[in-house]
């Protein structure tokens, strides 16, 4: 009896020296999970982070190349390119030049502003130029009478074309020519067609005026107006035919004005200083060439 009573103290003293074990080893084993646990809902965490990430810079990226795209479309520089100066179709763009030839031969670069008047079966039977105001005032056209003895020479005038029209040419005719060769049309009708800038001499004159018979181009006038009495022009000119065609066959000067006529067997060349009121009224001073039938 007392033998079964030692045992079983032993084996009740060995079980409660048991009981800390197995408590110590089920706090690591719980300890042990729930750092996998831990372990594990971080990685999920993570990679949930990552793909999300991936996904916003994935969208930023297409939506920066979707802007670029746009932006590349709206972009002026893939659009048609058009040269500065140049027009559809043209491959380079004439600058405006005027040639000052002789008065026989001239061919200036066409201008840009100058109205359009070329071949065209419906342009108006008038067009009235519009107001410069130093622009002298219109008057009826006439060719001045010969003197009744004329003494002919060989350096008499020899009058056959004006800006390069033959005398004679039809109203219509004259103005495509024109056109077509740059001058600028201010305007015309009433037998006239009216220039502006016209070449002659080697000189650049403000306003001219051809004019029209029964029988076509008859006669010119060429003026150059300033405020102020001033002869530089006239004398300028003056010489030049002097140098061509010796002295005139006819000269008058009278309070002022002065006008000097070169004669020749196929028309006449006149050269004029006058006082005179513009078309605005304004009191100018006006060196006038004419030449003609």
């Amino acid at each position: 009896m007392r033998r079964f009573l030692t045992t079983l103290t032993i084996a009740f003293i060995c079980g409660i020296l048991a009981i800390p074990t197995i408590e110590a080893q089920n706090r690591r084993g719980g300890r042990n999970g729930n750092t996998t646990e831990q372990t594990q809902r971080s990685n999920r965490n993570s990679a949930n982070r990552n793909e999300r990430k991936q996904s916003s810079q994935s969208k930023h990226n297409n939506n920066r190349v979707d802007n670029k795209k746009k932006a590349d479309a709206q972009r002026p520089d893939n659009k048609s390119k058009i040269s500065h100066g140049q027009r559809p179709g043209n491959k380079t763009n004439t600058p405006h030049n005027i040639n000052h030839g002789n008065r026989h031969n001239h061919k200036p670069q066409p201008p840009h502003n100058h109205r359009h008047y070329g071949d065209n079966h419906h342009r108006p039977a008038h067009v009235a130029p519009p107001v410069r105001p130093h622009r002298p005032k219109a008057h009826v056209y006439h060719r001045p009478a010969p003197p009744r003895t004329i003494v002919y020479h060989s350096r008499c005038p020899v009058i056959t074309t004006i800006l390069g029209i033959n005398l004679g040419t039809a109203f219509n005719v004259s103005i495509n020519y024109l056109h077509n060769n740059g001058y600028i049309i201010d305007g015309y009708g009433n037998d006239m067609i009216y220039l502006r800038n016209a070449p002659q001499l080697s000189l650049i004159w403000p306003d001219a005026i051809l004019h029209y018979g029964r029988n076509g181009l008859i006669g010119s006038e060429f003026s150059y107006s300033t405020s102020h009495y001033d002869l530089s022009r006239y004398n300028q000119v003056y010489s030049t035919f002097v140098t061509q065609y010796g002295s005139p066959i006819s000269y008058n000067s009278s309070g002022g004005n002065i006008t000097a006529t070169w004669w020749g067997r196929e028309g006449y060349v006149q050269l004029q200083f006058r006082h005179d009121y513009s078309h605005n009224g304004q009191l100018r001073y006006y060196t006038t060439l004419s030449f003609g039938l």
